[in-house]
């Protein structure tokens, strides 16, 4: 899920795309990009910079939401709604954290994996960030498939 509430919690959806390639490469894992209202283009260029190994989900309520994240194997999204409620289902999760601080908000399982800028970041739990760059466009690709990997390793499937 690439999407976010605030603009400096959004990860570049370029680097999603290459997260999904990853997945698909090394776990044999298809990629689903959910997506909320307005982050449609979004949610393309992550299936862009995929490579044809992530597809667009199509228009999704709540309930949508709760039922794919019920059935992925892993949720790979920043802190937004989509996580938590993946989290919450018990879903395997990585999270990718900027401004927010991942012990307040969670995953809060001791499996999930999360990244973060928060120790960084000039703008704690703020909407707008006062650098150039946001603080979460500081953390890599390599850094998130990592992270994937680790959390992969402990992925137990479910029927």
């Amino acid at each position: 899920n690439p999407g976010a509430g605030w603009p400096n919690k959004q990860w570049p959806p370029e680097r999603f795309g290459l997260v999904a390639r990853h997945v698909s490469r090394q776990h044999g894992w298809p990629s689903v990009v959910l997506w909320g209202p307005g982050e449609q283009a979004l949610a393309g260029a992550v299936v862009a910079a995929s490579d044809g190994t992530a597809r667009i989900a199509p228009p999704t309520g709540l309930g949508d939401v709760l039922a794919l994240a019920r059935a992925a194997a892993l949720v790979v999204a920043g802190d937004t709604g989509p996580l938590h409620l993946a989290a919450a289902l018990g879903t395997p999760a990585v999270g990718i954290f900027g401004p927010t601080n991942p012990a307040r908000n969670g995953p809060w399982s001791q499996a999930d994996v999360t990244l973060s800028r928060f120790e960084q970041c000039e703008c704690h739990h703020k909407r707008r960030c006062r650098r150039s760059q946001p603080c979460v466009q500081d953390i890599g690709v390599d850094e998130v498939t990592d992270a994937v990997d680790r959390r992969c390793h402990q992925v137990t499937f479910r029927a």
